[in-house]
């Protein structure tokens, strides 16, 4: 009887586990579109008052957000100083990094990189705005999702647990 009930617990706290992780990377994703969206409004005012170079603008900012955008920034300005087209650095640095965004998010942060450096800088402030006007309706999407499913997970992933214990025992 005890190894049964400790058996149950183990199902259910594993399910409830399964359904919190997935709840979070509604979070996750959540998170990382507002930190892209602070690392371009950092990126545009680096290239509007500082006007460095862009590696140097993207290593500026790298240490300005959160950590696993940063770290993504950061490999762009590396990328850049190894002689790497700004393009291919941006979209390999995306690809590489460790981000919980989905392809539509992705697909506009990578667009981004196909105007930028190739332009005068009010075209690329520009191309910044646009990207953030952007990202600011897919955090819209995002929060919808977030309230919509967030609980949802939470609860199924607990309720399956006790549906798999109730059918076992």
């Amino acid at each position: 009887m005890i190894s049964k009930l400790i058996g149950g617990a183990c199902v259910v706290a594993a399910t409830s586990k399964i359904g919190y992780k997935k709840a979070d990377q509604y979070e996750k994703r959540l998170k990382d579109l507002k930190s892209f969206e602070s690392a371009l409004w950092l990126l545009k005012s680096e290239m509007e008052f500082s006007m460095p170079v862009l590696k140097d603008a993207f290593l500026i900012c790298s240490s300005l957000v959160q950590k696993n955008i940063g770290d993504i920034l950061l490999s762009v300005s590396n990328k850049l100083n190894d002689g790497t087209d700004i393009v291919t650095a941006w979209c390999n640095a995306i690809d590489e990094g460790e981000h919980s965004l989905n392809n539509e998010d992705i697909l506009i942060i990578k667009e981004f990189a196909n105007a930028l450096g190739t332009s005068d800088l009010k075209l690329q402030i520009e191309n910044i705005e646009n990207t953030v006007t952007r990202l600011k309706i897919r955090q819209q999407h995002a929060v919808e999702n977030y309230k919509k499913y967030c609980k949802m997970c939470k609860t199924l992933g607990v309720t399956s647990g006790i549906l798999i214990v109730t059918l076992f025992i």
